[in-house]
């Protein structure tokens, strides 16, 4: 068995530094919101982004909720990326190698249990505010 420093963990530790891409990609997302609107006008066409826009320039809430949403998701992916280059110095490779894969799928599964909790949150306090509207 293999500790530091070793050939694996050359393959190890850019795996790592993808997850701190990811969150640099997130990052400029939230601030620039180019992808997303590519991702928009080629998945839904020009009309969905307009509306997109005009969304992000006039309703505060939804900016807050495209922000947190950006946020959590970074915060997630920088904690694993973290996490894997930490345990690549303490573990063994072959460990690690498991170890890795783990902890990708518990932070992923982390991440879609938090984002379908807030989403109903949001859903509850948007039909709690719509039924208070036509009352």
């Amino acid at each position: 068995m293999l500790r530091l420093p070793g050939p694996p963990v050359d393959i190890l530790l850019p795996l790592a530094a993808g997850g701190a891409v990811a969150v640099l990609h997130v990052g400029w997302v939230a601030a620039t919101r180019r992808w997303l609107d590519c991702l928009a006008a080629f998945v839904a066409g020009t009309f969905v982004l307009a509306q997109l826009d005009a969304r992000w320039c006039t309703q505060p809430a939804f900016r807050r909720q495209f922000v947190m949403l950006s946020a959590v998701i970074g915060t997630v992916l920088l904690a694993e990326a973290t996490a894997r280059v930490v345990l690549i110095y303490l573990l063994l490779v072959d460990v690690m190698a498991v170890v890795s894969t783990a902890l990708h799928v518990g932070a992923l599964g982390l991440l879609a249990c938090w984002l379908l909790w807030y989403r109903g949150r949001r859903q509850r306090e948007l039909f709690a505010a719509w039924g208070a509207v036509r009352r």
